[in-house]
């Protein structure tokens, strides 16, 4: 794959003569992956690039294109939570002007900072006491909204851009959590022998990806 290998040769400094010789496709603002091959390619064949050229080379390399390849490999919608700290972490480096630019980008389309996806990938979390917390945290709004008829209301949360952890991206202790719909089919019974057995049974949720290449293009 031309973008897996033109990441590792920018680094190096050095491209083999079959990369330099690989015929690309015209760049296109609808093909993200080959806008990302082309401004590579113009990065490592300009002897003297440009602050701008540096600067989004720069952008490709330290977040885009590692982004790209961890959602690509680690699509299950139990990892969105952990997709939205990697961008913000990731996204650290950049100016205080464009981080202003970006995280109000973040902020809108947060929505797998929710608490709904962050107690998902919880409950998949090696450490039993995590998992024990994120079954607690189901089990309680169950318990007490049996008789609540009205829709639920979610929106993005409120983000933390200093988080050093997924679980910190948002205050949990502060957050009136929801159970997950897609939990709706397992019943209470199951989080309760978690909390009490220390149970880790097997969930189909993580068979749902985060990302499609659908919504994709929907998006571009």
């Amino acid at each position: 794959m031309y973008l897996l290998e033109i990441s590792q040769a920018v680094p190096l400094g050095n491209c083999s003569d079959e990369l330099v010789r690989r015929i690309l496709g015209t760049s296109s603002h609808s093909r993200w992956l080959r806008t990302a091959n082309r401004v590579l390619r113009l990065y490592v064949s300009s002897p003297s690039p440009s602050l701008k050229l540096k600067q989004i080379a720069e952008f490709f390399m330290k977040f885009y294109i590692p982004n790209w390849f961890n959602i690509k490999s680690k699509h299950s919608l139990k990892d969105g939570a952990k997709h939205v700290w990697n961008t913000i972490s990731r996204s650290r480096y950049l100016s205080q002007d464009l981080k202003d630019a970006f995280d109000g980008v973040i902020c809108l389309n947060s929505f797998f900072a929710h608490t709904e996806n962050i107690l998902l990938h919880m409950l998949m979390y090696e450490r039993p006491y995590i998992r024990e917390l994120a079954a607690r945290r189901i089990i309680k709004p169950r318990e007490s909204s049996s008789n609540v008829k009205s829709v639920r209301v979610f929106l993005p949360p409120k983000l933390n851009f200093e988080a050093t952890d997924y679980k910190e991206i948002i205050d949990l202790s502060s957050i009136i959590s929801t159970s997950p719909p897609i939990l709706c089919d397992i019943s209470t019974a199951v989080f309760r022998s978690i909390v009490r057995d220390k149970k880790n049974p097997k969930w189909d949720f993580v068979h749902f990806p985060c990302h499609t290449q659908a919504v994709e293009r929907c998006v571009n």
